[in-house]
């Protein structure tokens, strides 16, 4: 089996690197323009991680991160958090809605799959298992 991924972004470039960063790591990965396609999605697929941007309209990454939490079934799913704001308030902010982790942009996809294999669910082993 392998890691199911959920990416989250406004953007179509941000979501096409992840995607092939990801996909390249040996990991199954979906994709969603905002946090209300997003939501939609994890209705009906199986999701072992998600990675979300923070701005992004419809729905900001926080209030998706806050819904993801009010779901029975993906209420433990971990999240990282990609943002453009570095500053120690936003990254509180995050943490503070349920992020495992923030990724500053611009990233490189050696950091991208770091934090993945650190803060990745596991289901049974796989390229990135932290465990």
């Amino acid at each position: 089996m392998v890691h199911k991924v959920l990416v989250v972004d406004d953007s179509p470039t941000v979501r096409t690197l992840v995607y092939l960063t990801l996909t390249k790591a040996g990991l199954d990965v979906a994709q969603a323009h905002d946090g209300v396609a997003a939501l939609a999605h994890l209705d009906s697929h199986e999701t072992d991680l998600i990675i979300t941007d923070l701005n992004m309209p419809e729905m900001s990454g926080i209030d998706f991160m806050k819904a993801v939490r009010a779901s029975s079934i993906h209420q433990d799913t971990p999240v990282i958090l990609l943002t453009v704001e570095a500053c120690e308030a936003k990254i509180s902010a995050c943490r503070a809605a349920g992020a495992a982790a923030c990724v500053t942009k611009p990233f490189t996809a050696v950091q991208l799959v770091s934090v993945v294999g650190r803060v990745g669910r596991p289901m049974s082993g796989g390229p990135l298992c932290s465990m």
